[in-house]
């Protein structure tokens, strides 16, 4: 008799584990065969777990030949698998190279809250109609393909998983409402403690060190930001999918090649059923002519540099053989024309900007988090200040000096800067006066400038107003990729350029980093001729002689 053995995939190398249900158990498990990639291309590693797999087959006909039964404990457990995976891929989706483009709801012409709420109140009506089935009835597929769980409603406690399905899905949608709005105040971690964690009894288990358990002892040692540990942590999981978890020591050159050639087929933007899907089956679904957006090189190459700093660190901390050679070395990936290109705003762009609804008539949305949506864009305009540093400055950061109003750009406790050269100070050009800055400055009773503006769990106060200035963008009708915040950084360097302005004093007022040593000399230049440079910045925006 032939024993069973994992099934190798001609194109990607990557083992199987392939089972035939019995006939008489097809009805109540709900499918005719199981299928799971083992996750890697190591031919001991895949007999190993296919021997697992075959442990977990052989009790799940005896559950079935038994009787299953979904106990509350269980219900609850799937849902929290569902729902965590669901706001996970949430958040990741709005890390891509276009934050703006969230979600597969034409948020440029739909008012998202609306969206979200509707949905909300469907549920409730198909609940108190007796048919919630009806409203997760993708979600219970879901959960059955992904954990190989048989929902069958004939299961004894098949109720149970609906209900608290149900609810996992409302909190969801609440959850998302709120971020779609800028708003990041719901505690997801504390949400998530109401769910049991499961136990992942497939996950794959390499001889020697995995990347994984290089990457935990790279981030105890070096405890990068958060935000930085929780990039190298999806980059590393993509890497897993793509190549298995195999020992780190034996990733090879061909591994990296494959991963970045997975990358450069990977859409930049994603529908919420791609983003259920691993890196090989995402590839997979999308095709071979697939025409719309991928990921940039300097993404693709974010990833790379990732996986090579993870091994690197390991191969200086004596985890490899000392012969080891770093196989992501010299990967990255560089096509001509492809680096994006911050351009900034035409007049006829400053034009639809300062002519929008918090300009005109002072409505914004909460995500424009009030005023701030009517100061930031000019304060960078006339400043050249990046986003962050305008959105995180205090009251007591504009001061006087001799009959001069200015910005004190410096770093606190509370507010961190790009680099030594972004403290400065910058004078408050005469339009920012005129438009009533230092009115509005007098007016705020808080320690912030911009009270309004909530910090996500990275501890920046702009990233998710940002997000809402990507979606104003949108629906004024401005969607070259090359327009973004950052243009009114741009928009002001062309501006002093254009009235003369010395290099070296543009770059003072910018806080852009110079190579020249004899710029490091000295104090730098004083209040007065600051403010005489920027005062011949210009733009000739009508809206700005219609408004003000």
């Amino acid at each position: 008799m032939r024993m069973a053995t994992p099934w190798k995939h001609p194109d990607s190398g990557i083992y199987y584990f392939r089972r035939a249900i019995p006939n008489e158990l097809r009805k109540k498990i709900g499918k005719t065969v199981i299928k799971e990639s083992l996750g890697t291309r190591e031919p001991n590693e895949a007999r190993r777990l296919f021997l697992d797999k075959q442990t977990e087959c052989e009790n799940l006909f005896e559950s079935a030949r038994n009787g299953f039964v979904i106990t509350q404990k269980k219900a609850t457990e799937l849902a929290g698998i569902w729902l965590r995976r669901k706001l996970n891929e949430d958040e990741s989706q709005r890390d891509l190279d276009n934050p703006e483009l969230i979600f597969d709801t034409n948020s440029d012409t739909k008012d998202l809250h609306s969206y979200y709420d509707h949905h909300i109140e469907e549920m409730q009506e198909a609940r108190e109609g007796g048919n919630a089935y009806r409203v997760v009835k993708d979600e219970i597929n879901d959960i059955a393909y992904s954990e190989n769980v048989p929902v069958i409603n004939s299961i004894k406690g098949f109720d149970v998983l609906v209900e608290e399905l149900f609810w996992a899905k409302i909190r969801y949608y609440q959850t998302i409402n709120k971020r779609s709005d800028g708003d990041w105040s719901t505690d997801v971690e504390e949400m998530l403690k109401k769910y049991p964690v499961a136990t992942n009894k497939s996950q794959v288990k390499a001889e020697g060190i995995t990347l994984q358990e290089l990457f935990k002892k790279f981030k105890a040692e070096r405890q990068p930001p958060e935000k930085t540990a929780d990039e190298y942590q999806k980059v590393i999981a993509r890497f897993i999918e793509v190549n298995g978890s195999v020992s780190a020591e034996c990733i090879t050159g061909s591994m990296v090649r494959e991963f970045k050639d997975a990358l450069l087929k990977n859409p930049s933007v994603l529908t919420h059923k791609q983003r259920a899907l691993s890196l090989p089956e995402l590839i997979k679904s999308v095709g071979s002519n697939y025409s719309g957006r991928r990921l940039s090189d300097g993404s693709i190459n974010k990833h790379i540099t990732m996986v090579s700093t993870v091994l690197k660190w390991a191969g200086n901390n004596s985890y490899f053989d000392d012969n080891w050679n770093n196989p992501a070395q010299g990967k990255l990936v560089k096509r001509k024309g492809s680096k994006k290109e911050i351009k900034p705003f035409t007049n006829q762009e400053l034009e639809k900007i300062f002519s929008s609804d918090a300009y005109v008539s002072g409505v914004v949305t909460k995500g424009g988090a009030g005023k701030a949506a009517y100061w930031l864009p000019v304060i960078s305009l006339y400043t050249g200040m990046r986003l962050e540093e305008a959105g995180q400055l205090l009251v007591s950061d504009i001061k006087q000096e001799d009959g001069v109003w200015y910005f004190d750009i410096n770093e606190s406790e509370s507010k961190r800067l790009k680099n030594k050269s972004s403290t400065r100070i910058v004078p408050v050009h005469k339009r920012l006066i005129d438009f009533g800055l230092i009115d509005y400055v007098d007016s705020i009773k808080d320690v912030r400038l911009f009270p309004l503006l909530k910090a996500d769990k990275y501890g920046s106060l702009t990233q998710n107003w940002s997000k809402w200035f990507g979606r104003l963008l949108t629906k004024l009708n401005i969607k070259d990729s090359s327009k973004v915040y950052h243009s009114f950084r741009h928009g002001m360097k062309d501006a002093l350029r254009n009235a003369g302005v010395d290099e070296a004093i543009s770059d003072a007022i910018t806080g852009h980093t110079n190579s020249s040593v004899g710029r490091t000399y000295g104090s730098g230049y004083n209040l007065a001729t600051l403010n005489k440079a920027i005062q011949k910045v210009n733009y000739d925006v009508d809206a700005f002689k219609m408004h003000w």
